[in-house]
């Protein structure tokens, strides 16, 4: 549910760029309260900060009940409901903050509800926060180790040319074998592949099969790819066979060119997947450091120990004090621990597993396991890793999500009831979203001039293969030019298209060709490969998915209706002043 994801910040890699007009005045701010300055009712400051940026987080933009409320959590509602995704800064300027700080407020009203109810209290709330605060802390600690760990760029670059790597390449499809090693022998004897090709296809032994422009490697055959990734620009490969049974075949390629095109955000991608490598190198190094410092291994007591033996069993060795490993300055692992941990493990049952022989060979992997565990808790204590500001609000953030939740589990649940005739008016006023849009799969050839376009539209309609034409007509526009549009010749929704797009593919049917003019001066031969008209979809096909929509949408009433009733007693203060309201004296709902 939307509204269960505000109170959740989440590790999502999502760039928010956005402004929002803090004003300070009237009210009652937290430094106030020390001073008591009279000046209070008088000055204001009105600030335009980036939402996102950590150097404003902790400025309060709301307060409830003297609880505050921080441009940080504004930021983390924005990315955790995907209102904050835009393409730039206009779009960032038309988000309505004011309701999204609604639902922070909301949030936290009935958070403080639910810890008047005493849910905070409960055995299940105090166990999932225990848990968490585990998870927490070895999470800060990673984090910690690997803080100053750089990307070597020399690697971002290795990993981004074999993202963004594309491969410009002929092929011709034979279905002989035979016919295939003709050719194969003639451009072994030093004749060219063009012009072989061409032959071959005139010669209807063959079919040209040219992707056309430039290709990534996944948009091709894996066995295609294995050969060309071995080849070097100009070569021409050996028979490749492709395919099985009735559309088994055979193909010779020849890899025209090979480029890596500049993209910042594959470039951002690679430094992130190099670095997350580099980060996750520096935790392994320091438990190799730490292992070699501080742990001992009583080797001989470990190989010793036959948990699928029936002697001593189980049960006695739960209960064996002997020190199988040690850890400088904390507590060892004993059989016990390790008896204990190997139990764990199979939750199947451990003679169960004895049986087959799977217990043993794990001895070492779970000694492991528990010597990890007592080296990071050393490390957490030694850095102070509980004690910092980052882990408190990670906690608090943590336990008033479990408390939003437990209260709308426990309080609005029973009372959210839907109805057959509820479902029945979502979806006869909502038709629009369960109608299947016109979708087509559609292929292009991308001309300088309109009459190179016509010609090459008069050829396809005589019968002429579009993918031979693809890879062997002149006058071809570069397909990476960015001013070029993309029809890969898979599935397209026609309303995401542009409109002058729609209007040229307007009633096409399949295997049919159409012309479009582009405002860029670009003429293209559009080939309509399939046609999936729209549908409306039947009532008792999206009956489960509207369910969910309408109770949902009932829930979240619900919530607004107790965060109103809680509001009425509540002490709010509000210090955000959207776009248009800049200046306006904040809201104190005393």
């Amino acid at each position: 549910m939307k509204i269960l994801r505000i109170c959740t910040a989440t590790a999502i890699a999502v760039l928010i760029t956005g402004k929002v007009a803090l004003a300070f005045g009237g009210g009652t701010l937290p430094d106030e309260r020390k001073t008591g300055s009279a000046l209070s009712d008088i000055l204001r400051v009105n600030l335009s900060v980036p939402v996102m940026s950590p150097l404003f987080e902790n400025v309060p933009i709301a307060e409830v009940n003297d609880e505050v409320v921080t441009l940080k959590e504004l930021g983390d509602a924005l990315v955790s409901s995907h209102e904050g995704r835009t393409e730039g800064e206009k779009q960032a300027a038309r988000i309505d903050f004011s309701t999204i700080l609604k639902r922070l407020i909301n949030v936290r009203l009935i958070v403080q509800e639910a810890r008047e109810m005493g849910m905070d209290e409960l055995p299940e709330v105090k166990e999932a926060l225990k848990r968490n605060s585990n998870a927490v802390t070895r999470e800060l600690l990673i984090e910690d180790i690997a803080k100053d760990v750089k990307a070597d760029e020399t690697e971002v670059e290795k990993f981004r040319r074999e993202v963004v790597r594309e491969w410009k390449i002929k092929s011709v499809f034979f279905e002989k074998e035979d016919d295939a090693k003709k050719m194969e022998e003639a451009i072994k004897a030093g004749k060219d592949f063009d012009e072989l090709a061409a032959k071959a296809i005139e010669d209807k032994t063959a079919k040209g099969r040219g992707e056309g422009g430039y290709v990534k490697p996944k948009d091709l055959l894996p066995e295609i790819v294995k050969v060309v990734s071995e080849m070097k620009t100009g070569a021409v490969s050996p028979i490749v066979k492709v395919g099985s049974g009735n559309s088994a075949g055979f193909t010779i390629i020849k890899l025209e060119d090979i480029r890596y095109p500049e993209d910042p955000e594959t470039t951002e991608r690679a430094r992130g997947a190099v670095l997350d490598v580099a980060r996750s190198e520096a935790v392994r190094n320091f438990k190799r450091e730490a292992f070699k410092k501080t742990v001992k291994i009583n080797n001989k007591l470990l190989d010793s120990l036959d948990f699928e033996s029936k002697e001593p069993g189980l049960q006695k060795m739960l209960k064996d004090t002997r020190d199988v490993a040690t850890v400088e300055g904390e507590k060892p692992v004993t059989v016990a621990d390790l008896s204990k941990g190997m139990s764990e493990r199979f939750f199947h049952g451990l003679e169960r597993a004895a049986e087959g022989k799977q217990v043993n060979a794990k001895k070492r992997e779970i000694l492991d396991n528990l010597l990890e565990k007592r080296l990071f808790e050393k490390e957490e204590s030694k850095r102070g890793i509980r004690n910092t500001e980052k882990f408190r609000n990670k906690m608090k953030e943590y336990e008033d999500s479990v408390l939003f939740s437990l209260f709308v589990q426990r309080v609005l649940f029973p009372d959210v009831k839907t109805n057959e005739e509820d479902l029945k008016a979502y979806y006869n006023d909502h038709a629009g979203d369960y109608t299947t849009p016109e979708m087509m799969k559609v292929s292009s050839l991308v001309f300088e001039t309109g009459e190179q376009a016509e010609k090459a539209l008069d050829r396809l309609k005589k019968g002429a293969d579009f993918n031979w034409m693809k890879s062997n007509t002149e006058g071809q526009v570069d397909s990476s030019k960015t001013d070029v549009l993309s029809f890969p010749g898979t599935t397209m929704v026609i309303r995401n298209l542009p409109e002058g797009v729609r209007n040229a593919l307007s009633g096409a049917k399949s295997e049919e060709y159409r012309l479009y003019q582009s405002p860029e001066g670009h003429f293209y031969v559009l080939y309509i490969r399939d046609v999936v008209p729209a549908a409306l979809q039947r009532f008792e096909e999206v009956r489960d998915e509207i369910k969910k929509k309408v109770f949902n949408e009932k829930l979240n009433a619900s919530v607004e209706e107790w965060a109103d009733k809680l509001r009425v007693t509540a002490d709010v203060k509000i210090y955000l002043s959207n776009s248009g309201e800049t200046g306006k004296r904040p809201e104190n709902t005393d």
